[in-house]
Formats: C-alpha cells, structure tokens, sequence
C-alpha cells in the first residue's frame, strides 16, 4: 500500500444536542478523507453499525452509531478549477480542493478513503427543579 496523507482533503465535524423534557439527545456527525499515495487497494464500500444501551438497573438511555467506509480511486484532474475526479464502487464525484498546497500534491491513479460517521445518544435524566 502507499504512503497515507491524513485529512489532505478535509474534515467535517457536527455535534448538536437538543433537549426535551426527561431526555436529552445527542447527534454527532463527521467526514474525513485520506489521500493514498499509489493506490493499491480495491475500491470498495463497507458499513458497520453497531449499538449499546444502558445496563440493567440504571437510567434508560443508549446510543448507535453507524460508519461507512468508500475506497475511491483518482481518475482525473483540473487543475483550472482544483477539482479531482474519484471513482468509487457505485458511482464518479467530482470533489473541489480548496487548498492549492493539497492539490499539487494529488495524482491521478492515487486513491481516497473516505469515512462517514454518524452517532446518536439518548439518555433519561431527572427533571431540573427550579
């Protein structure tokens, strides 16, 4: 396999939490993407979920979490516009590289590894006497 560059095409994080009477939710997503130097792998698409709740006897509440994993390889690029163009196992993006630095260091034959990971958790909590 070739060299990895961590997060040379970004990362996107999101957390929010909303609040209702007796639970609070919390959701959390995020994106980031991996420059393989090379190439080498399959391209591909994997998902794992995976889930939890509370132990017996204590408050409810849990969380699940879901993370999809795509190896995409580099097709083409524009330098005029600092687009690169990936193909993955189900269809072809085009993807805008904002960084001129992060771009020139891009090749086509190269690969990306993308993950998306979502989250939620729930929990029961006592209400806030005022």
């Amino acid at each position: 396999m070739g060299k990895v560059y961590t997060n040379v095409l970004g990362r996107f994080l999101s957390i929010r939490s909303r609040v209702w009477p007796g639970f609070i939710e919390r959701v959390g997503q995020a994106l980031t993407l991996q420059l393989v130097k090379g190439g080498g792998q399959k391209v591909a698409l994997t998902e794992k979920t995976d889930m939890v709740g509370a132990k017996a006897g204590a408050q409810p509440g849990g969380a699940m979490g879901r993370q999809v994993t795509v190896i995409a390889d580099v097709v083409a690029l524009d330098a005029a516009t600092q687009t690169v163009t990936l193909k993955g196992p189900n269809r072809t993006v085009d993807l805008a590289v904002k960084d001129p630095a992060q771009f020139k260091r891009i090749a086509k034959g190269d690969q990306v590894e993308a993950k998306y990971t979502q989250a939620v958790a729930l929990s029961v909590e006592p209400a806030v006497k005022k």
